[in-house]
């Protein structure tokens, strides 16, 4: 049987969890005021799915409970036991590639000098935070010009040296004449095939 998922409060996120739940058809049955005490989300009180409220502990009478970490899978693991489906309202995606926190965008400035952006975080958005320079911003236009490369999370403790995932392709466009001149012949001897 599939575990039910749970996940520990985090004030950033639980007004955009309680509203995504209760979209869902989840229903509250009892809400503890301290959350130092009571701080796992729960979903199935008293082993009934549907019933969401704050407990104490994850040891003690778990009713079938799994500790998930992350929100997104938290989210779309609750919608899918109430046959429903959970979309991210903010999934952003950058050339195709799908944004997500840990990932390090790289680019240039208006004054063409480079920058290196990490998305983090922020409540239920990204914000991208400027490696060098400091400062944050929710739109990653703010500090890049021209984006050349978009990195995913790195898995050593150099911020490049995750995978590229995208990458700017750099164009050369030349004339037939500078073709032409290049190799030495004229431009009426010069045929282009694509």
């Amino acid at each position: 049987m599939e575990k039910i998922p749970c996940i520990k409060y985090n004030p950033n996120t639980w007004d955009y969890i309680k509203e995504q739940l209760e979209s869902f058809g989840y229903k509250k049955v009892l809400l503890y005021n301290d959350w130092t005490k009571d701080p796992y989300i729960v979903i199935n009180l008293a082993n009934i799915l549907g019933n969401y409220s704050n407990v104490d502990e994850m040891d003690k009478l778990s009713h079938n409970r799994e500790l998930v970490n992350d929100t997104e899978e938290f989210l779309k693991r609750a919608a899918k036991l109430m046959n429903k489906t959970y979309k991210r309202k903010d999934i952003m995606q950058i050339n195709g590639i799908e944004i997500k926190p840990g990932m390090v965008l790289e680019g240039t400035n208006d004054d063409g000098q480079g920058v290196s952006l990490i998305v983090a975080p922020f409540k239920d958005k990204n914000i991208f935070i400027n490696v060098y320079e400091g400062g944050w911003a929710f739109n990653y236009k703010f500090y890049i010009k021209h984006l050349t490369t978009i990195r995913d999370i790195s898995e050593r403790d150099n911020l490049k040296n995750g995978k590229i995932l995208w990458e700017y392709k750099k164009e050369i466009i030349l004339t037939i004449k500078e073709i032409a001149d290049k190799f030495g012949y004229d431009v009426d001897q010069i045929k282009i095939k694509l």
